[in-house]
C-alpha cells in the first residue's frame, strides 16, 4: 500500500478541486463542503476494491469511512456488479413495452 500524503498544487486531486469550485456550489456535490476537508485530504478517488480505495494520484488508502454499500460488501462485489450489470442490460424499468423489472437478485444470489 502506498504511504498517503498531502496533496500538492501540482497533483490530480488539487486540479479536479479547482475545477469542482467553479463548477460546482461548495465544491462537491451532496451534504458535505469541500472547505470541510483538510487541507491536503483527497477528495478524488478513481477506484475502489474490497476495502481499499485509490485517488486519482495514486495513492492507496484503507476505506474507513465507506459508504452504505461498501461498509457491508466493499467496493467491487462481484454479486452487486453482476446485479448492476444484468440491470443495466434490461433497460430502464419504466421505459420497457412490458413495463416489468426482471429480478436481478435471482440469477446473482
Amino acid at each position: 500500500m502506498n504511504s498517503p500524503m498531502l496533496q500538492t498544487n501540482e497533483s490530480q486531486d488539487s486540479r479536479l478541486r479547482a475545477r469542482a469550485a467553479r463548477v460546482i456550489p461548495g465544491g462537491m456535490w451532496g451534504h458535505q463542503r469541500a472547505e470541510a476537508l483538510p487541507k491536503g485530504y483527497p477528495q478524488f478517488f478513481a477506484s475502489g476494491k474490497g476495502a481499499r480505495v485509490t485517488d486519482v494520484d495514486g495513492r492507496e488508502y484503507i476505506d474507513f469511512m465507506c459508504a452504505w454499500g461498501p461498509i457491508i460488501l466493499g467496493h467491487q462485489h462481484k454479486g452487486v456488479e453482476a446485479a448492476a450489470a444484468a440491470q443495466a442490460s434490461a433497460g430502464n424499468c419504466p421505459q420497457r413495452a412490458d413495463r416489468t423489472c426482471p429480478d436481478p437478485w435471482r440469477s446473482v444470489w
